[in-house]
């Protein structure tokens, strides 16, 4: 049966006498004295032309009165928008720009081909810190190849051809792998600098989420998310993307400590991510991981991206869907767009900017 809803409040004529710059006319009130907004959900739709998924529209469907009120009053009152949020930065840091954020704003800002061109640019290496190693790489000189004529000893005749030949070449391969060492080295410090930068983004919002939920975090570590989840019976080792958020945690301490131990623990769990040399100690830990073969980084921060979507689920009840929608924010940014182009039409049809 069809849920019956209170309509005695609704004025179909007040929307006949009302003018375009009344939030009103689009749907959006603000009743009480903290001003709460509530939408008239059938003609916000119609007048503003909002597309909501199938999920919204069930959750905005399950009412009780004619009008909704948003679940939340802000995007980032949702934990799942501030995880995301530093995931994007993440991304955009290595990548430039994320491929996500330029396609959202490609009718803002790039054209087809300006979009086309940047999004290679991305998948090719050429932007962000990731585009940085890159060029750092090609500044190192590559050593030259030297011939027989090069050699001094067969010049000074003290050797003959064939025995230059073979120094000449001995000569060249052994200036190629030191080339490739250094090359080697640079990539693999570069790649791990920003994977501490990384690592620690990811803590620092764990820290800014469990602090807005308060939890304790004076003494945070990773242990801070089991126990959380343990006090709701949830073991967050079953969540799908558990994996990439420990594979972070694993390789982020065998790269602090340098030490036997963590070597150990990431060879156990994650053997993927290393070169196959033994490590004893004594030396650098980025040498020993396999960060640009296995896309390290990539798979590091999307997989946690998909992980904290699943904690912010099973933990807090958060549907990533519902929290980019279902907020006061989101209706209140629509509908004051379109009064601002409303107003720039009508008082400023130059587009001149406000301080002439």
């Amino acid at each position: 049966m069809k849920r019956e809803r209170n309509c005695r409040n609704t004025n179909i004529k007040l929307y006949e006498e009302l003018d375009e710059e009344d939030t009103r006319y689009w749907g959006l009130f603000y009743c009480g004295k903290d001003k709460q907004p509530r939408i008239d959900i059938k003609r916000f739709l119609k007048t503003t032309k909002t597309a909501l998924s199938e999920k919204q529209l069930r959750i905005i469907k399950n009412r009780k009165s004619h009008y909704f009120y948003p679940k939340k009053k802000s995007h980032w009152d949702y934990n799942c928008n501030i995880f995301n949020r530093a995931m994007d930065e993440i991304e955009e840091d290595w990548l430039g720009e994320s491929t996500k954020t330029l396609r959202g704003n490609v009718s803002d800002h790039l054209n087809a081909e300006e979009l086309n061109k940047a999004v290679s640019d991305i998948e090719s290496g050429k932007s962000g810190y990731r585009g940085f190693i890159v060029q750092a790489v090609e500044g190192i000189k590559k050593p030259p190849v030297h011939t027989v004529g090069d050699d001094f000893n067969f010049q000074c005749g003290i050797i003959d051809y064939e025995e230059a030949e073979m120094s000449v070449r001995m000569q060249n391969q052994i200036n190629h792998y030191s080339y490739m060492e250094k090359c080697a080295r640079l990539i693999n410090s570069l790649y791990a600098q920003f994977f501490h930068q990384m690592m620690s983004k990811i803590e620092t919002v764990q820290i800014e989420v469990f602090r807005k939920n308060n939890v304790n975090v004076k003494h945070f570590n990773r242990d801070v998310l089991k126990s959380v989840g343990a006090a709701k019976k949830v073991d967050i080792e079953k969540l799908e993307h558990y994996k990439y958020w420990d594979l972070g945690y694993c390789v982020w301490n065998f790269l602090k400590h340098n030490s036997v131990s963590t070597y150990q623990k990431l060879k156990e769990k994650f053997p993927e991510v290393l070169l196959s040399d033994e490590f004893e100690g004594g030396d650098l830990a980025y040498i020993f991981i396999k960060f640009s073969k296995e896309n390290l980084i990539e798979k590091v921060f999307n997989g946690c991206r998909e992980f904290f979507i699943e904690y912010c689920s099973v933990i807090w009840d958060e549907d990533e869907d519902e929290a980019q929608r279902n907020h006061e924010q989101y209706f209140e940014r629509i509908v004051q767009g379109i009064i601002h182009d409303i107003r720039e039409e009508r008082y400023n049809p130059l587009g001149l900017p406000p301080w002439i």
